[in-house]
């Protein structure tokens, strides 16, 4: 059974983002996406929002809870729709929180 830990919490246009750390079987994969997508200079990784496919934000978002509620596809429109800065927002928190050592500053 996979223990997770939990991550700082941080508040977030007024919402309270919680989440647990990513479970390593599934980090080790969102990693390598991650630093394909960071390997073009790319120094930010708010640059996802931009992408076509939303699924590697949906990923590092997978273990992240916002006011009790989990991020994911059924959730994602509701939460971000004409939100997209908390969004950016939210996905630096987890990203930093489970990838630290994959971002540059």
């Amino acid at each position: 059974m996979t223990k997770t830990k939990s991550i700082e919490s941080k508040t977030i246009n007024a919402h309270q983002y919680t989440g647990h750390y990513i479970p390593a079987s599934k980090a080790c994969a969102i990693a390598f996406k991650l630093a394909s997508f960071l390997s073009g200079g790319n120094t930010d990784v708010t640059g996802l929002i931009g992408q076509k496919d939303n699924s590697l934000i949906l990923d590092i978002l997978s273990h992240t809870l916002r006011d009790g509620v989990s991020v994911n596809h059924a959730t994602f429109d509701d939460i971000y729709t004409g939100n997209l800065k908390e969004l950016a927002e939210a996905l630096m928190y987890a990203a930093e929180a489970n990838f630290a050592d994959f971002l540059r500053e």
